[in-house]
């Protein structure tokens, strides 16, 4: 209704439009303002008439969807008329739109007088759509009013046959209050008690409820059976879990204890190692120092030794030159007791005259022979004494590659010496390092061996909080399983009235007295 109104309302502003149109019809060539009007009023009226066309399909969708879902044979033929009379709105509204734009076509052209006789036909058949689309609209208006009347009765039928069923749906809530309230308050009751004695009891997780069917009861009887198998297993699992804390608690205890001990050996061991250390380092210094002292006596030994050397060539080239001399002086000597003889002979021959030459010339014999002689011995010791230096002089020369050799290894023993003890130094700034890392590890292992105590005595807690439930190691029921345990509550309990939860279910055991 609402779209063929609206759809009524757009053709009437076609039709306005369209007269406005042609008073500017026959002014476009001569006037360029007219010519933009003319041109604004042919975009309105191509804009318009897509709306009617949209309003147009809109209705009789709406009119097809209403003949889809009629169940009434009559509201139906009613929607089909009106289907029928919207198709026919619909072509009339496509020639109308078709004769409009011929009528702008002729403008165009310049062809003003055909252009009016073609808008007159066109405001006729205008006239036919609009009293189209009145028909419609009074025939949809006629079966709205008819619908609603048909509807204010069918709601009148239908408030009477609400009564009645509401009376009846009373008499049988009535009925069925009763059966369910004997049939839900047993179990209920079962359930409650348990409930309270769960609240209340020991902590017994061992029991279950017995099984109360597949209805609703049965299945908060099967959820509660549930949440306490859930909250066992749980329990079970934390159980195991504290006794693994505890067990490692204790391991970690003792592996800190030892730990610490181990810190605190090894920090005693550090301890003496770098006080040995330190006597080493003290040593080794000493030792360098002696080396290096040795070193100058060796340095200084190699150079006596040297100057040693030549002074003993020197002592042999001088006993040379003495032996030289004392050979000269020996063949002074032969020549002189020649010359001694010769004049003992020429002596003699002088007789009494020649006897004072004589005494001379022995006395010069004797003193030449005993120069001989003692040339002859100095000449001895003088041989013996360069022998003795030559000696001296070879001994020397073995000897001082031997302490220039003792004094390259002391200098060697000097660097080592010098290397040690800066090696010493750096292992005792380690072992320094390694004495505060020990004491650090001892600090740390009584921290955990004091936290590994700590963790044991919450363990041990834990435990005696679980130790408050009873549970049954070899009990690990599931849901589902006690789901398809029971019966039907209302067919196991038909014939007992008692609301008690220990006489309407003989096998009942209340929380906390199971067992």
């Amino acid at each position: 209704m609402q779209a063929m109104t609206s759809m009524t309302e757009h053709q009437l502003e076609i039709a306005i439009l369209f007269e406005r149109s042609l008073r500017f019809g026959d002014e476009i060539s001569a006037d360029e303002k007219s010519r933009e009007i003319f041109n604004a009023l042919m975009n309105d009226i191509s804009n318009m008439e897509e709306r009617v066309n949209k309003e147009i399909l809109v209705a009789e969708t709406m009119a097809e969807v209403a003949i889809n879902d009629a169940h009434d044979d009559a509201i139906k033929a009613e929607f089909e008329n009106i289907l029928i009379e919207l198709k026919g709105v619909e072509k009339d509204a496509f020639e109308v739109s078709r004769h409009v734009k011929e009528v702008f076509e002729l403008f165009e052209a310049g062809d003003v007088q055909a252009a009016y006789e073609r808008g007159e036909a066109v405001a006729h058949e205008e006239e036919q759509l609009f009293k189209h689309i009145e028909g419609v609209l009074a025939e949809i208006s006629k079966f709205t009013d008819a619908a609603a009347k048909q509807a204010e009765n069918d709601v009148k039928e239908t408030e009477m046959m609400v009564m009645g069923i509401g009376a009846t749906a009373l008499l049988i809530g009535l009925l069925l209050g009763v059966i369910v309230s004997r049939s839900i308050t047993r179990p209920m009751n079962e359930i409650l008690a348990a409930a309270d004695d769960l609240h209340k009891g020991d902590g017994d997780l061992t029991y279950r409820l017995p099984g109360f069917g597949t209805d609703e009861i049965g299945q908060t009887a099967n959820s509660i059976n549930g949440f306490i198998n859930k909250m066992q297993n749980v329990l079970l699992d934390v159980r195991t879990s504290v006794e693994t804390v505890a067990a490692a608690s204790e391991e970690v205890s003792a592996s800190a204890q030892s730990l610490s001990q181990g810190s605190s050996e090894q920090a005693a061991s550090v301890e003496e190692t770098s006080a040995s250390l330190e006597q080493m380092s003290a040593s080794i210094n000493q030792n360098t120092e002696n080396a290096k002292v040795t070193d100058g006596i060796a340095t200084r030994a190699a150079q006596e030794a040297v100057e040693g050397g030549e002074a003993v060539a020197e002592t042999l080239e001088a006993m040379n030159q003495i032996a030289s001399k004392i050979s000269l002086i020996e063949d002074i000597a032969y020549k002189t007791n020649l010359l001694a003889l010769n004049a003992a002979i020429e002596a003699a021959r002088a007789g009494e005259h020649g006897k004072g030459f004589a005494v001379v010339a022995d006395e010069v014999r004797k003193l030449a022979e005993r120069s001989q002689v003692s040339a002859q011995e100095i000449s001895e010791q003088a041989t013996n004494s360069v022998k003795v230096a030559e000696r001296a002089g070879g001994l020397l020369e073995a000897m001082l590659p031997n302490i220039r050799k003792t004094a390259d290894l002391v200098q060697e023993i000097s660097a080592s010496s010098e290397e040690q003890a800066t090696g010493v130094s750096q292992v005792n700034t380690a072992m320094g390092q390694l004495d505060q890392v020990s004491q650090s590890s001892a600090a740390s292992s009584e921290e955990l061996a004091a936290t590994s105590e700590e963790l044991g005595a919450n363990a041990e807690q834990l435990q005696k909080i679980i130790g408050f439930f009873k549970l049954d190691d070899n009990q690990q029921v599931s849901v589902a399983r006690v789901e398809n345990s029971g019966g039907n509550f209302n067919q196991s309990h038909e014939q007992d009235d008692g609301s008690n939860p220990s006489t309407a279910n003989p096998d009942f055991v209340p929380f906390g007295k199971a067992g």
